[in-house]
């Protein structure tokens, strides 16, 4: 099975506003399952994102300042590597 689907979403009323509901979807040539996500679980996956966007930030981070050190004219590596 292969997924198809994910949503999370903040609930915006009622007396489970401000938590977490989310649903997932899995299909495959012949079946299909959807199955509805508590605020636990979809805060767990929500995280495990947030920790992932964090090291794309930080690679992304790495790679630009590279980038503008071997762009400068006649860079003072020892200045700039302390």
């Amino acid at each position: 099975m292969i997924l198809e689907k994910l949503e999370i979403e903040r609930e915006r009323w009622g007396k489970d506003k401000g938590k977490f509901k989310g649903r997932v979807k899995f299909t495959n040539d012949t079946k299909s399952i959807e199955m509805a996500l508590p605020h636990d679980m979809s805060e767990r996956i929500l995280k495990e994102c947030g920790m992932a966007l964090v090291d794309a930030a930080k690679d992304l981070a790495e790679d630009l300042t590279a980038d503008c050190i071997e762009a400068l004219p006649n860079p003072d590596l020892e200045r700039l590597t302390g």
